[in-house]
């Protein structure tokens, strides 16, 4: 895109980004961050056969138990990465929301400094 022998139109490389598959490391990105690294498809149904396979296995283990005795606790199931929570982290001294922020700050202590309240009102 950037090449000023022969630059490549915004048009042809958003084709070929919408274009990427569901595991790359863009479309992970985009989707919320590095833990969706890698999931595609085949991933997720890989993990909806092994959680399946293991309330099988526990329903079994229901069923062929002695009902006097306590019963095995259910199973847990797989951590997806749409179902991970994640800390919230500081932003980043740099960023556009850490800037955003402080500027935000500054005009709401303006505001009040000149008695208008925060939101100009008195």
């Amino acid at each position: 895109m950037f090449s000023d022998v022969e630059p490549l139109s915004p048009l042809w490389a958003l084709i070929h980004v919408q274009q990427l598959p569901m595991e790359s490391d863009f479309v992970a990105a985009v989707r919320g961050g590095p833990q969706f690294r890698g999931w595609d498809e085949q991933r997720y149904i890989q993990v909806a056969t092994l959680d399946a396979i293991r309330v099988l296995q526990y329903i079994i283990t229901l069923v062929n138990s002695d009902p006097k005795k306590t019963k095995p606790a259910p199973p847990t199931p797989y951590p997806l990465p749409d179902k991970v929570k994640r800390a919230k982290t500081e932003d980043d001294k740099n960023s556009f929301a850490f800037i955003a922020k402080q500027k935000l700050k500054q005009i709401k202590r303006r505001k009040e400094l000149k008695g208008g309240g925060v939101d100009g009102w008195r």
